[in-house]
């Protein structure tokens, strides 16, 4: 999505592109160059199919990239992404949950991903 600026004061806003109907649990961070990671769930909640996906904003930038899934299971619902970094090291991690699709949060799994390039790839 494009940052727009919404009235004469702001705020700034960016409409993201839906990966499927429904988003929720934005998590936000910075990069040590100061690029912009946001993770989100894309799906509706607890159901088959919901999915973490990822979106950049480069410094300075004015549009965000295309959100990317990074993590997805058959027969289950990812949820919840939380996004920090690492200042050590400057690994971008990405923890969130993951469910039995249908089954409730009693069938949860905790998930870890990480990226040594900011979440680029």
């Amino acid at each position: 999505g494009r940052i727009h600026k919404r009235g004469l004061h702001g705020p700034f806003i960016a409409m993201m592109k839906e990966v499927n109907e429904g988003a929720h649990a934005a998590s936000l961070v910075e990069t040590k160059n100061g690029t912009l990671v946001m993770a989100w769930f894309s799906g509706v909640e607890g159901q088959a199919g919901v999915v973490i996906v990822v979106s950049t904003l480069p410094r300075r930038g004015n549009q965000w990239s295309a959100p990317r899934i990074v993590s997805s299971a058959k027969g289950r619902s990812n949820q919840n992404p939380v996004l920090f970094v690492d200042p050590q090291s400057d690994t971008l991690h990405l923890l969130h949950t993951s469910q039995g699709a249908g089954q409730g949060q009693s069938t949860s799994r905790l998930m870890w991903l990480n990226s040594s390039d900011g979440g680029v790839h």
